[in-house]
């Protein structure tokens, strides 16, 4: 999440934005990275902002439309359809000005702070040393006692504390994708965890449905092992607010033998 990108989309007020659209920008806004573009699917963007996919689509038309965001389409090596990619157009005079600050800075004195002090830093050392020599003939400093580091203050939190070991119990559910990189998906964990906004149970539980189903499809064709998300790319896009228990379908027999018990009571 970019703090920018929120607070830009916060302050954004256009003549040509309806309230709807904003909605939308906010929703990409909170997915956004350092580099200001977003990938979520239409269908978390849906349950994020309660609008239709329909609805959805049409405001992220809009917006494009408009020049606020740009959309960028994706696909697997497969061919098939991946999330866009969406770069939020932010006008950011700030981060140049930042960065004009620092040039200026190191341009016009480089050294200039070191070397004015230099001397009197020079004279301080000399004498500090000189005063300490004259009292400890060993060369010594006397330093006061250190007091031990005081607790951080406990903050309070609005979602129930994650178990110590989150990270291991997420990675050991996660279904096997060669070559996935478990540190990524570790930084993108802790990163949920501090924000503080989703329930570790939840995550977990739309974790267990999309092993559950990436499992029972590699099991009857272990070539779509190709298919399983980057387990960074899981946690980033929020996958567990999409993923639901498998619908029980009901076979044919079972289906008759319930209407024959029917027929019969009748």
């Amino acid at each position: 999440m970019s703090i920018e990108a929120l607070d830009w989309a916060f302050k954004l007020n256009r003549d040509d934005m309806t309230s709807t659209m904003k909605l939308v920008l906010l929703v990409l806004a909170d997915f956004a990275g350092d580099e200001d573009e977003a990938y979520p699917r239409q269908t978390t963007i849906s349950a994020r902002s309660m609008l239709t996919r329909e609805a959805v689509n049409k405001n992220l038309k809009k917006l494009e439309d408009i020049g606020i965001i740009e959309s960028t389409g994706r696909t697997h090596p497969t061919g098939a359809t991946r999330s866009s990619v969406y770069k939020l157009m932010i006008d950011s005079p700030r981060r140049k000005d930042a960065r004009d600050t620092d040039k200026s800075v190191n341009e016009d004195h480089p050294h200039g702070v070191n070397d004015n002090h230099r001397g009197e830093n020079d004279n301080h050392t000399r004498s500090e040393a000189g005063s300490h020599r004259g009292e400890n003939g060993d060369h010594t400093f006397n330093h006061p006692k250190e007091e031990p580091p005081k607790e951080p203050p406990t903050k309070n939190r609005r979602t129930a504390p994650w178990p110590t070991d989150f990270r291991k119990q997420f990675w050991n559910l996660y279904p096997k994708k060669p070559g996935d990189s478990r540190k990524a998906a570790w930084l993108k964990l802790e990163k949920v965890e501090r924000e503080d906004e989703v329930e570790f149970t939840d995550l977990m539980t739309g974790l267990r449905y999309y092993a559950e189903r990436m499992n029972a499809e590699i099991k009857q064709d272990p070539t779509r092992v190709k298919y399983i998300a980057a387990a960074s790319v899981w946690i980033n896009q929020a996958r567990w607010e999409t993923e639901r228990p498998p619908v029980k379908r009901t076979s044919v027999n079972e289906w008759a033998g319930v209407n024959g018990r029917r027929a019969t009571a009748i």
